[in-house]
């Protein structure tokens, strides 16, 4: 069960996950064709679970990585930054797209915008025009006539690739905030995309590896059958998790040096599930290490993965 001082960390984690999420769904959306319905489906269900296997493949391999399974995890870790990639490459497409979409708005509501526009748009009205007058004119057989009609749309025609590159350099004012840093940063705006998508996508990421790997656990110096939210433990438990109390120092001592750490206590090291080779490292047999594993999942300190890399510590860890 996630901690309530927990609850900031993992809402910045969806939040930037959906961030990145819409950016990538909304630009794979945008190559269906138009119109076709089952492609945009098809594109953003893609999209939708590239990102979620991304973040759900960093969580496996920090967990894999825990547990000492390093050479899987590094495999897994591979995948992740080609999704990784993927999803950064997405999100700066889609933030350039925003930003050419915002200015070309911003330069079609420009007065100079409009007034070269309009002085095209009458230009190729009046070669219009000039056209079908010739038409009518060699019509009724005055071929001269028509013949300077088309003349005159020549004329004109000619001034348009003028107008046209006129056009194409006039400079609007920036109105929105990302286009005014874009325009400061002129053929650098790359950058600040790639920065604020790597954001969206490294933040989460990394934080979701780190509460894998190290896991906050509110340790106290109690005992084990006073675990918060665990069925209490067996006197047989006790007896084989816990030091006789009444030992002196001296023979605890050479009692611990005689016999191998339980495994309550080796967890409390550690602060993770042991694996039976680790335990075996100390001493452990695998008949010690099983008994005293199911008396902890009893408990409810320890649970099986269910995923095929074992044992691990149930929600708020060995208290």
């Amino acid at each position: 069960m996630m901690h309530v001082k927990q609850l900031p960390q993992w809402l910045l984690i969806g939040t930037l996950v959906m961030v990145s999420g819409y950016c990538e769904v909304t630009l794979f959306v945008d190559f269906a064709e138009d119109g076709n319905t089952i492609d945009q489906i098809q594109l953003g269900a893609l999209a939708g679970s590239l990102v979620l296997a991304q973040h759900t493949l960093a969580q496996k391999a920090g967990r894999l990585f825990a547990k000492g399974h390093s050479k899987a995890a590094a495999l897994l870790g591979l995948l992740v930054f080609a999704l990784l990639a993927i999803s950064i490459t997405a999100s700066t497409v889609f933030y350039e797209a925003r930003y050419q979409a915002s200015r070309s708005a911003d330069l079609q509501a420009g007065t100079g915008y409009q007034v070269r526009s309009q002085l095209i748009a009458d230009k190729q009205a009046s070669i219009s025009s000039f056209q079908d007058l010739a038409n009518k004119e060699e019509a009724k057989g005055n071929t001269w006539m028509a013949g300077q009609h088309r003349l005159k749309a020549q004329e004109i025609q000619q001034q348009l690739p003028a107008l046209l590159a006129d056009l194409e350099q006039l400079q609007t004012p920036q109105t929105s905030a990302a286009g005014i840093v874009a325009d400061l940063l002129a053929n650098y705006r790359w950058l600040a995309w790639v920065a604020f998508a790597s954001i969206a996508d490294f933040i989460p990421g990394l934080l979701i590896v780190l509460a894998t790997i190290y896991p906050e656990t509110t340790r106290q110096q109690r005992k084990p059958t006073e675990h918060a939210g665990s069925p209490e433990l067996t006197s047989s438990t006790e007896a084989t998790l816990q030091t006789p109390q009444d030992e002196t120092p001296t023979d605890q001592q050479q009692t611990e040096n005689q016999q191998p750490p339980t495994l309550f206590k080796l967890i409390e090291q550690l602060d993770r599930m042991p694996s039976w080779k680790e335990c075996n490292t100390r001493g452990m047999s695998y008949r010690q290490y099983k008994k005293q594993r199911d008396e902890l999942e009893k408990a409810g300190m320890v649970r099986n993965a269910g995923d095929g890399t074992g044992f691990e510590l149930a929600a708020g860890g060995v208290a």
